[in-house]
């Protein structure tokens, strides 16, 4: 009952794009009691679905093979035409689904021993902006360059000799104190 409730109601609701802008993210919060909706999730219309956690962990199952962006067959690209992750090119691969199996009563578990370097997030950040390859291989050698020469350069010099067209943003980490 409650699956088709899910599927008839819920999931077209939610999917429909003239009531809901975008389709990045959606959440959904499920208890324990009842029986997991996997027909309900797998028909969401979203590029990360995130089950009783934040949507953030999507954004980190990129970089352990999810993917992050829009759904693939969303038309409108509301939430852009492309997306980053998918490290192992799974062929179709439409969405992320993240979620925290201990349930609401728990916070999502963590490996925090195994941590996404800073240096990678800021390398995918600012060659994302790009708008070719050509520039985006040249802000990913530049941000490299710049993180070699801030462990040996003073920052007020660093800056001096990247320039303000460095594509490094001088907001991000690899310029804080």
């Amino acid at each position: 009952a409650i699956s088709k409730y899910m599927m008839d109601s819920v999931v077209k609701h939610v999917n429909d794009k003239s009531l809901f802008f975008g389709s990045l993210v959606c959440s959904v919060v499920h208890p324990k009691t009842t029986p997991f909706p996997k027909d309900a999730v797998a028909a969401l219309q979203y590029g990360t679905v995130a089950v009783n956690c934040d949507t953030a962990f999507g954004y980190g199952a990129c970089y352990e093979g999810g993917r992050w962006g829009g759904h693939a067959m969303e038309s409108l690209h509301q939430s852009g035409r492309e997306y980053v992750g998918n490290i192992y090119s799974l062929p179709k691969m439409d969405k992320c689904v993240v979620y925290n199996r201990a349930g609401l009563a728990s916070s999502p578990p963590l490996n925090k021993n195994s941590k996404t370097p800073a240096l990678i997030f800021d390398v995918l950040h600012s060659a994302s902006m790009c708008k070719t390859t050509s520039a985006g291989i040249q802000v990913i050698i530049t941000t490299l360059i710049a993180r070699l020469l801030q462990m040996i350069i003073p920052k007020s010099i660093l800056v001096g000799i990247l320039g303000k067209n460095a594509g490094v943003p001088y907001n991000s980490p690899l310029f804080a104190s």
